[in-house]
């Protein structure tokens, strides 16, 4: 009796796994077509005109990070 309850259970938290695998991922591509799509935006230190693409799916380059440090009134400064 035990092993066909427990069979039961991990046969209900095998297709629980299987559901949420695949909600996740079609949440995923989803997710992903939205970022592909996004307008310009304007960050605190980089204006992003096109952050991802189909090709690119790093908003950052090479040209990105720079040093800096906080002015007095907190405005961030480029040092260097």
């Amino acid at each position: 009796m035990f092993s066909r309850s427990a069979y039961g259970l991990r046969s209900k938290h095998l297709l629980l796994l299987a559901l949420l695998s695949v909600s996740l991922q079609s949440f995923s591509a989803r997710v992903r077509d939205v970022l592909e799509q996004l307008q310009p935006y304007r960050g605190l230190v980089k204006h992003y005109r096109s952050s991802f693409t189909a090709d690119r799916h790093d908003a950052l380059d090479a040209d990105t990070p720079f040093m800096a440090k906080y002015a007095i009134d907190g405005a961030i400064v480029p040092v260097g």
